[in-house]
């Protein structure tokens, strides 16, 4: 039963490359046609046939521009082809696990945890290593992030997404080109970012940087305040270097079971313990109640009772 499945299987194939090639042919056929009927179109006007159509009525070319234009593409193809493979080098973070931050370099990958892991395969789109375990892992850029085929998910360091120019400095162009494509991809209608929105555009929570950039604890962030963020961080109307920049990011705190807290997150998502430094909210439920909601030091609002912390963190 095997064998007559195979060389039933076998049958198919000859029959659809049977049929590829018919249509290959019947192409050939076409395109030769349409040649002729040019060339005749062209005899016609009383101009010398080019042996090649010009439907877009640009001028023909004879044979030897063409083949200079075919050697033209092929070196353009060789240039792309050794051109540094940059697209996936700088800092990404874990998108489940925000304390882990991974340098991807240009022969291996630096984790936060100290560890280093030697690259195998290094392109604009694709990134491969082999872990601790010595297994393959593989990464395809897909939009903003990049996806393992173990599951993983590694978001962009926000530094690195409005660093458009990878020079490790942000300018006053690209903190504006930043908060166009912010109010963009968060289909913002009001011109105004809210927290929620703020973390989406980061892909990942970026702990106490929204209560900096809104210090007031509006719950709404503006162009003017966003840029005035970063001109505070800006050095004498040089821009923002990284180190500038890390200074106002609070390291996520890791919790005894290896696990690092989320911001939005009160407890471990592993092992369940408390993050350090929660707050219980002493606002009053609609019954009158107490509310007594457990949330992390940098809840803005409080999701219950709806009370606002108008001061920053780090003041708390």
């Amino acid at each position: 039963q095997c064998r007559n499945d195979q060389a039933l299987l076998l049958l198919q194939m000859r029959k659809r490359l049977r049929h590829a090639i018919e249509e290959v042919n019947l192409l050939k056929e076409e395109n030769r046609w349409l040649r002729s009927a040019a060339a005749a179109a062209e005899e016609a006007a009383g101009r010398q046939p080019s042996g090649r159509s010009d439907l877009a009525g640009a001028p023909a070319l004879d044979e030897r521009e063409l083949e200079e234009e075919d050697q033209r593409r092929v070196e353009r193809a060789r240039t792309v082809a050794e051109e540094p493979c940059r697209g996936l080098l700088g800092r990404w973070i874990d998108r489940d696990n925000p304390g882990l931050v991974q340098e991807v370099e240009e022969s291996n990958i630096s984790s936060s945890t100290g560890e280093e892991f030697p690259i195998v395969e290094l392109s604009n789109m694709r990134v491969c290593f082999l872990d601790f375990q010595k297994n393959l892992l593989k990464g395809e850029l897909v939009g903003n992030l990049l996806v393992w085929n173990d599951g993983g998910v590694w978001c962009r360091d926000l530094f690195e997404k409005m660093d458009a120019d990878r020079d490790g400095i942000l300018s006053e162009a690209e903190v504006r080109q930043a908060w166009a494509d912010m109010l963009a991809f968060v289909s913002s209608e009001t011109g105004t970012v809210s927290p929620e929105q703020f973390e989406l555009y980061c892909q990942v929570p970026v702990p106490g940087l929204f209560a900096r950039m809104d210090p007031e604890g509006s719950g709404s962030m503006t162009q003017e305040m966003f840029e005035a963020f970063f001109r505070g961080l800006a050095r004498g109307g040089k821009g923002v270097l990284r180190k500038d920049f890390q200074k106002v990011q609070v390291p996520a705190d890791s919790c005894a079971c290896g696990n690092f807290f989320k911001s939005d997150d009160a407890y471990c998502s592993w092992c369940g313990k408390e993050q350090p430094g929660n707050i219980r909210c002493d606002g009053t439920l609609a019954s009158g109640r107490p509310c007594r909601l457990v949330l992390t030091k940098y809840a803005l609002q409080c999701p219950e009772c709806a009370k606002v912390f108008r001061t920053p963190p780090e003041t708390r």
